[in-house]
């Protein structure tokens, strides 16, 4: 039996006519980077046909985080009959566009499609993965470094009327400077505002408080609380913490900010023992730990050398640690952690699963 070639898988996906095994060999030619150039192709050409346009309520972000969660979970909808006629074939339209972006993801492409009104406008987004940092340059001249487990959506009219750009993760920002044209980056938790500058953007989802930290020129950060925004001018050292809510009310939707817990503008240091400002280390390639508890430092670990980190004993989350690591492996870093305490032992597990325990 003659395997199929990708454009047949790829056009059954579309069609919602791909088996189970199918859809298998499928997502394993995707994550193939040989495949890349030609998934770009059909994703731009089945984009630009109308019959795959849906109504305004399609929220591209929001399927494709719950398309995210159902992978993370194993649980990729498998669609082996044909769809039935009215809502249900918008609704697997939905899906397959949903998961074609992610197939884009797994790829490591940097597309990301949105749909209004049967308008089909394209936005990039550039992914680096845990594990990775990435340099790149805008349209505009300004130069941005990617960290983690991060990604930026530069939309489809940036460097227009305005520079508008979204983030999710930590960004490093030198801005071309352009007073007609304002310099913004989104985030969920504080937008921040510059004409030209150099300033760094730490706002991870899963991490308990969001940083702006200003080097050079000035910014303004604008966030939210009980529905009133306020705004705060940055100058050169200086850094804006936002300790996030925990309240689901307080999350934002769109372009709104999502409420907070507690603000505070301090300044930047140079850590006196390794002549490293904290905030900027990643972009230099060094994963550095300023006086970090034990709980922080895992999450760095978790990004920097993309493993999934568990802390099995309350007591030790707290502990502190300070150090610098570039090019190590993880191993290395994990023996100095534990030569730095010895109370800290470690095993690493199958599927990159790193377990510290007391």
């Amino acid at each position: 039996m003659i395997a199929p070639s990708f454009e047949e898988l790829f056009n059954k996906f579309i069609r919602d006519e791909i088996s189970a095994e199918e859809i298998q060999l499928f997502v394993r030619m995707v994550s193939n980077s040989h495949y890349e150039e030609e998934l770009h192709r059909l994703l731009r050409r089945t984009y630009s046909d109308p019959s795959f346009a849906v109504g305004g309520d399609f929220d591209p972000e929001e399927v494709f985080e719950e398309m995210m969660q159902k992978v993370k979970a194993r649980e990729m909808p498998i669609v082996g009959k044909a769809p039935h006629a009215g809502g249900s074939v918008r609704l697997l339209r939905r899906y397959s566009i949903a998961v074609a972006v992610l197939l884009v993801f797994i790829a490591g492409a940097s597309y990301f499609f949105y749909f209004r009104n049967g308008d089909t406008a394209m936005a990039e987004v550039i992914v680096s993965e845990k594990g990775q940092r990435k340099s790149f340059q805008l349209p505009d001249g300004s130069s941005v470094v990617l960290n983690g487990g991060s990604r930026l959506i530069i939309p489809a009219g940036y460097n227009q009327a305005d520079r508008r750009l979204t983030l999710e993760g930590e960004g490093y920002f030198n801005v071309a400077r352009d007073s007609s044209r304002p310099f913004t980056v989104h985030t969920r938790y504080m937008d921040v505002k510059a004409l030209g500058t150099v300033f760094n953007v730490s706002a991870y989802p899963d991490e308990g408080a969001a940083v702006a930290s200003l080097l050079k020129g000035k910014i303004l950060v604008s966030v939210q609380k009980d529905a009133i925004k306020s705004s705060y001018v940055l100058h050169p050292m200086e850094k804006i913490v936002i300790e996030k809510a925990v309240s689901k009310q307080t999350q934002g939707a769109g372009n709104d900010l999502m409420g907070y817990h507690a603000l505070k503008l301090d300044s930047l240091h140079v850590n006196a023992l390794t002549e490293q400002l904290p905030e900027t280390a990643w972009t230099e390639n060094k994963l550095f730990f300023d006086a970090a508890t034990l709980s922080d430092a895992a999450g760095k670990i978790e990004k920097w050398y993309d493993v999934t980190v568990q802390i099995d004993n309350d007591a030790i989350k707290d502990l502190h640690f300070t150090g610098t690591y570039q090019n190590e492996k993880l191993l290395e870093v994990l023996e100095a952690l534990c030569l730095a305490n010895s109370s800290i032992h470690y095993r690493l597990e199958n599927n990159n699963r790193l377990v510290i325990f007391y």
